[in-house]
Parts: C-alpha cells; structure tokens; sequence
C-alpha cells in the first residue's frame, strides 16, 4: 500500500508551523489533516485560539489556524507499507523536500 501526504496548509503570513509525521488511515481516507472524529487536535485548536468549539467544515478548520497564521504540514511525502495477517511493515519513506 502506498500513501502520500498532503499539501502544506500555509500562507505567507504564517509564523507558527505544526509539524506532523505522516496522516493516519482515516486521515488518508477523508484527504483531511486529523480527520478521525476521536482525534482531539482541533477541538483543542479551537480551545487554544479561544473559540467555542471547531467549525464544522474543514476549509473552515483550515482558515481558523491561517487567521492565526499558523500552518500544517507532515514531514513524510510518501510512505509504502506491506501488509501481512502478522504484522504491518514500513517499506520506504520518503522525507518531505524543501526546494
């Protein structure tokens, strides 16, 4: 199975970056950052910038932390796992490079 990251949510006003490793299956399913309705990141996001809750839309997600000028990426472009009924090895990663 080969997996590839997502683009960076940055703009040029950003100060702050959050840097993850690579997306989770769900995550790599819904093609959003932190996308498992477990995961507490933006709940806590919206905690942290003083908002009510997390807005519902994940554009609308993405813009609150922009507003703030803080940006999302993963250090991992591409990762290629082998599955076997015994255990799920990592086959290659490919780092993110800045140009």
């Amino acid at each position: 199975m080969n997996c590839i990251g997502f683009p960076p949510s940055i703009d040029s006003s950003c100060r702050i970056l959050i840097l993850g490793s690579m997306p989770g299956v769900r995550s790599l399913e819904e093609q959003q950052y932190y996308a498992h309705p477990q995961n507490r990141f933006w709940p806590l996001m919206a905690r942290l910038l003083g908002e009510r809750e997390a807005p519902a839309a994940y554009e609308d997600r993405l813009r609150m932390l922009l507003r703030r000028h803080i940006a999302l990426w993963d250090s991992i472009w591409r990762i290629a796992f082998m599955t076997s009924s015994e255990k799920l090895c990592t086959i290659s990663v490919e780092p993110v490079c800045a140009s």
